[in-house]
């Protein structure tokens, strides 16, 4: 949940940058296939496909619409960004798209970490027995009620879903989520 409660941060803050460190400016002039960072060698459409999955996974924390996409196509085009650069075309735009590789990498591996987990959880007996009982009972082993646990594989699931291209209507706020967690 840590990662979880890190990249809200880290998104947060990239929105920010995206505008008040005006790369969405720097990038205006380009074309969609014109390289737009030399060192992550990303082009703009790759810069602005971060930019849209950052905000939307913004808005699934915070309990707002989401827009779907392949994510995780965009994940990977930017990991394995191929654009060649001659020139940096402003430190800002360079900043964001080092930390926009480093937001995808988190993104992914949080992906792989979930969906692993989810897959335990679904596959197991865990499921069940959570369902079983009450929603306030402290599940065994743990320091997380059936609710609290419930709420967190649900957002996993709704994680997952949001990053493999599937309409994700989100039904929490799920920082809150991540809070209750970080408290355990």
């Amino acid at each position: 949940m840590s990662l979880f409660r890190s990249m809200r941060n880290e998104g947060k803050d990239l929105t920010n940058m995206y505008f008040k460190a005006n790369v969405s400016g720097d990038i205006a002039g380009l074309a969609g296939g014109d390289p737009a960072a030399k060192n992550a060698k990303l082009t703009k459409t790759d810069i602005v496909n971060g930019f849209t999955m950052m905000d939307n996974l913004n808005n699934f924390w915070e309990n707002t619409a989401v827009s779907t996409a392949d994510y995780n196509a965009t994940i990977q085009l930017i990991l394995n960004g191929s654009a060649v650069l001659g020139t940096e075309l402003s430190v800002a735009v360079e900043n964001f798209a080092d930390r926009l590789k480093i937001f995808s990498q988190n993104a992914l591996n949080q992906f792989n970490s979930v969906r692993d987990i989810s897959r335990q959880y679904t596959d197991t007996e865990l499921s069940a027995a959570v369902t079983a009982i009450s929603i306030e009972t402290v599940v065994f082993g743990s320091e997380m009620t059936a609710n609290e646990l419930t709420d967190a594989i649900n957002m996993f699931n709704k994680y997952i879903d949001f990053i493999q291209n599937t309409a994700v209507a989100t039904s929490a706020d799920y920082g809150i989520t991540i809070q209750e967690w970080i408290r355990l």
